[in-house]
């Protein structure tokens, strides 16, 4: 691990700037080992960064090696983003479980009020689907 990246991550916490620092690195890195990177972009959505690398990747130590260097960074960046859109996006789903809920009691089935949001799903898939599409309008 490079002195960025254990700087980086010494708290457990990765900033966007350090991950776009680390991801900037690791780019460097590629291109001077021989493997540039293709197709990089942001995705906003996921808030990270996408790309892909040609074959010769897989026959390259020294390109690994960049990956490697970028591993400890990512990995906590994609956690920490995970659950920050969980959190963002509780609210909305409660929403949706709620009035997904009272959708198919309307149509007489028995529902749990707490019945968990990723069964609740499944089971209004099969039963009453369009409870499911009022909800994820297209």
């Amino acid at each position: 691990m490079s002195d960025d990246e254990a700087k980086a991550v010494a708290d457990g916490k990765i900033s966007f700037e350090e991950y776009d620092a680390a991801v900037t690195r690791f780019r460097e890195c590629m291109a001077a080992n021989g493997t540039p990177i293709e197709n990089f972009r942001f995705d906003e959505p996921t808030r990270q960064y996408e790309w892909t690398v040609w074959e010769s990747y897989f026959d390259n130590p020294g390109a690994q090696a960049c990956e490697r260097e970028l591993q400890m960074t990512d990995m906590l960046w994609q956690n920490q983003v995970e659950t920050e859109l969980e959190a963002e996006q509780a609210p909305l789903r409660e929403e949706r479980r709620v009035k997904i809920i009272e959708c198919m009691r309307t149509k007489g089935a028995d529902v749990e009020s707490d019945l968990p949001y990723g069964e609740l799903m499944v089971r209004a898939s099969q039963e009453f689907p369009e409870c499911v599409d009022e909800q994820f309008p297209t």
